[in-house]
This record gives structure tokens, C-alpha cells and sequence, in this order.
């Protein structure tokens, strides 16, 4: 289990658009169009702002650099990117800036792909990790009989007790591994849930798991929607970027806090797979054990 996340050299933009004193109607009109202010200088590490009606050069700041060696959701990213200008940070290599990063850059496929392989690889562990307790669908509908019990609104949920208990889904169920019928949202909530600390006796781990904002993210992903914010109005939005930004914060968390539990649970098996080969190895003669050792091989 390893979490999969691209540079910022994947998405950064080379192929810039610099300011121009012959061109400044079409400079203009390109941030205009684009909801920004500002464009680089072509010869230094410098930018103009467009701002009441003329083209002012500011220099660039260190908190307005974006340095290559970051993955794309580094934390320090969005703190710079909400001081910047336009949101936007520049790269520059010796004296002219050579790669600028917008928000808009992490549409790309790199960002989708790497989220889409860790939510496949987090579903997929969450269910070994939860098979590991001896968890069964009867421990699922124990714990929707727990939640009717705790919740006002209870239609949701004893649609789908009705549908678990159902000989369609039993039946389905026998096909698949463990849990399989169970989506991600559905995991995590039983994951989390204080059932465990009331009923089944069984430290999970994960009561700080944020199912809604993880659940919404994988709804994203899943369905290439709009990772920057875009609307059918506005091309893009950045308050609507740092939502998403934030909730792979919170799929990050869950994902190494899964990560470590599970490692927990396969090293403990280790243990004791070892000790049970070593106490069948104590009783053994010296042949038999230069017979085990390689007879294996073969």
C-alpha cells in the first residue's frame, strides 16, 4: 500500500505567454478571459499587473515562488497560492522565469489518475483490513440496527438493513470477497462508527475518519468532474479548488493512518506465522530441516 502523488513538475506550465509592450490590448484581453491579473516579463524575474486601466512591473517575492521539488498537494502550495497575485506562483531558473503554476494546472490527468489508483488501493485495504476483525454482513446489519436505534431520520437506513437481510444481496455476496457489496462511504461510516466501542468490543481506529469530504472527493475523481472549481458559468473558482485541496488532506490522514494499522495487522500475522515455523522447525532433526529449507525451491 503506497500512496501515489505526481510533482509539480507534471503540471507545471513551460509554455508561457509573457507581457509585451507591443501587444498590451491582447495581453489584456488574455487575463481578462482567464480571471487574472498579471503576466510574466519576458527577460526578467519580473510580472506586470493589469489594474485601473494601465500595466504596472512588480517584482517577484519569495512567497510568490514555487519550488520543483514539492508534490502537488504539499500543504505549502495552497498557503502560498492564497497569498499570491491571481493565485498564481512562478518558477524561474537563473534570470527569466521559465514555469508558472495556476490552480487551473491541476486539471490534468497526472492529478486524476494518481487519485483514482489511491482510492482503488484504500477501498481495497479497508476491506482486508476490516475481514482481518472477522467482520461479516451480520456484523453490517447489527450495526444499521445500532444507527435506527441512535438516528432521528431512519428511512435510509432501514431501506438498506431491508436490502442487506434481502436473499438477492446474500446471494450476490457469496460470489464476491469479503465486504465487497459495501461502497467506500458505506466502509468508512461502519469503520467509524461508535458501534464498535458500544457493541463488538473491536478498536478500529479510524473514528476520525471525515467520511463526507472523502466520499465527495471520490465522487470527483471517479467521475472526472471539475477538480478546480469549474462551474457552467465560470471556468474555474478557487474557493471551490481548496475545498477539494482540503479534502485530499483528509483522504491523505486517512489513507496513512489505514496504512499504519493495516501494517500493524500484517506484521502481527508475520509474528506468529514465524513462531509456528519455528516451533515446527525445533522438532525436527538436522536432515529434516536441510530438507525444508530447500525442497521448497523446488
Amino acid at each position: 500500500m503506497k500512496w501515489i502523488e505526481p510533482n509539480i513538475t507534471e503540471i507545471i506550465t513551460t509554455n508561457i505567454v509573457y507581457f509585451s509592450n507591443e501587444f498590451p490590448t491582447s495581453c489584456q484581453r488574455i487575463c481578462e478571459a482567464l480571471d487574472i491579473s498579471l503576466l510574466p516579463d519576458i527577460e526578467h524575474k519580473l510580472y506586470w499587473v493589469y489594474e485601473k486601466d494601465r500595466w504596472d512591473q512588480k517584482e517577484i517575492k519569495n512567497e510568490q515562488k514555487i519550488d520543483l521539488s514539492f508534490n502537488v498537494f504539499d500543504k505549502r502550495i495552497i498557503k502560498k497560492m492564497d497569498l499570491a497575485p491571481s493565485n498564481i506562483l512562478f518558477y524561474d531558473a537563473g534570470e527569466i522565469i521559465n514555469g508558472v503554476i495556476h490552480f487551473t494546472d491541476y486539471e490534468h490527468k497526472a492529478v486524476y489518475h494518481s487519485l483514482y489508483k489511491n482510492f482503488y488501493t484504500f477501498e481495497s485495504c479497508l476491506r482486508d483490513y476490516l475481514s482481518h476483525f472477522n467482520f461479516s454482513y451480520v456484523d453490517v446489519e447489527n450495526y444499521y440496527e445500532y444507527k435506527i436505534q441512535k438516528e432521528k431520520k431512519k428511512e435510509f437506513l432501514t431501506k438498506r438493513l431491508e436490502t442487506i437481510r434481502s436473499p438477492k444481496f446474500k446471494e450476490e455476496a457469496k460470489s464476491l470477497r469479503k465486504l465487497q457489496k459495501l461502497d467506500l462511504r458505506e466502509l468508512m461510516m461502519f469503520s467509524k462508527s461508535s458501534y464498535h466501542e458500544q457493541e463488538t468490543k473491536r478498536a478500529i481506529g479510524l473514528t476520525e475518519i471525515k467520511v463526507t469530504q472523502i466520499a465527495n472527493l471520490r465522487n470527483t475523481i471517479m467521475h472526472a468532474k471539475g477538480f478546480t472549481g469549474n462551474t457552467e458559468e465560470f471556468p474555474h473558482n478557487y474557493q471551490g479548488f481548496k475545498k477539494y485541496f482540503g479534502e485530499v488532506q483528509y483522504f491523505k490522514e486517512a489513507f496513512f493512518r489505514l496504512l499504519f494499522l493495516r501494517s500493524k495487522q500484517i506484521l502481527k500475522r508475520k509474528k506468529k506465522y514465524n513462531n509456528e515455523l519455528l516451533d515446527q522447525i525445533n522438532k525436527m532433526n538436522d536432515k529434516e530441516i536441510i530438507e525444508h529449507f530447500y525442497n521448497w525451491r523446488l
